[in-house]
């Protein structure tokens, strides 16, 4: 039933073929994140397919995005539904997407998130189609295990150039939800009168009652929008109780943004 599901969307979807890589998979490691990407289709304007780990303790999917030449028009920012679908298993699971133009207007990206078990499937994959609205984007990965337990290892490496072993990790309460902790109206007005915008990373310092204690930046945004985000934390943050004595954490990624719509 699975398969013939598949083979019915791809067929709805008008797919020919899936995208030939034009390059090599590469591990981009920066001071925030780690980045899987490889280009696929024609080499002088290659489509990009990147993954994204969540550094974020309690996320264990990733975001995946598709970098497409722009074809023309900016239509800004877009958001909608989307499917992900993987061959093998043939399995498709339905998301949200959002899409956006940077500044220079020559590409396009899309985002989606891919789940636990979506990110699980895709190690023994070897296609995989992104739909976000109209847009149809197959590409044909290759096994992708070796792939991701590279990108696996890069995030564990980053989470441990914060001083933070990830076995020592917290898990919030269950039920919890961690962007609860950060209310909409709690834009510093400071940032909004600059236009400031980024992304802070934190790690909170966990008790065995699990409470916070402390709470670091270790990448930062700006000075008011790494202080609002650790305030916040020290809060609101609830984490699961421990019987242990080792010293825990809580690794969370908070993006401040202004959208204009």
């Amino acid at each position: 039933m699975i398969a013939s599901l598949f083979a019915a969307l791809l067929a709805s979807q008008g797919a020919a073929a899936p995208l030939p890589p034009a390059g090599k998979w590469t591990v981009e490691y920066q001071k925030d994140m780690c980045i899987v990407s490889r280009p696929f289709g024609p080499a002088e304007a290659p489509i990009i397919f990147a993954l994204k780990p969540a550094v974020s303790m309690e996320e264990t999917g990733q975001a995946l995005y598709v970098v497409a030449p722009n074809a023309g028009g900016n239509g800004g920012y877009r958001q909608g539904h989307a499917t992900i679908s993987l061959d093998p298993p043939k399995e498709s699971r339905k998301v949200d997407f959002t899409s956006w133009i940077p500044a220079r207007g020559k590409v396009r990206t899309y985002q989606v998130y891919a789940d636990a078990d979506m990110v699980k499937a895709m190690d023994d994959t070897a296609s995989v189609l992104i739909t976000a609205g109209n847009e149809h984007f197959w590409f044909d990965t290759g096994k992708m295990r070796a792939v991701l337990k590279a990108m696996r290892a890069c995030n564990e490496d980053l989470i441990r150039s914060w001083g933070v072993d990830p076995a020592t990790m917290a898990r919030t309460l269950p039920g919890s939800n961690a962007a609860s902790w950060f209310p909409q109206d709690s834009y510093p007005a400071s940032a909004k009168r600059r236009g400031a915008q980024g992304r802070s990373v934190i790690v909170i310092t966990v008790s065995p009652e699990g409470t916070p204690t402390a709470c670091r930046a270790v990448v930062n945004a700006a000075p008011d929008l790494d202080e609002t985000t650790c305030r916040l934390a020290m809060r609101n943050a609830r984490f699961e109780p421990s019987t242990g004595t080792t010293v825990r954490y809580g690794v969370l990624g908070v993006r401040w943004e202004l959208w204009d719509f």
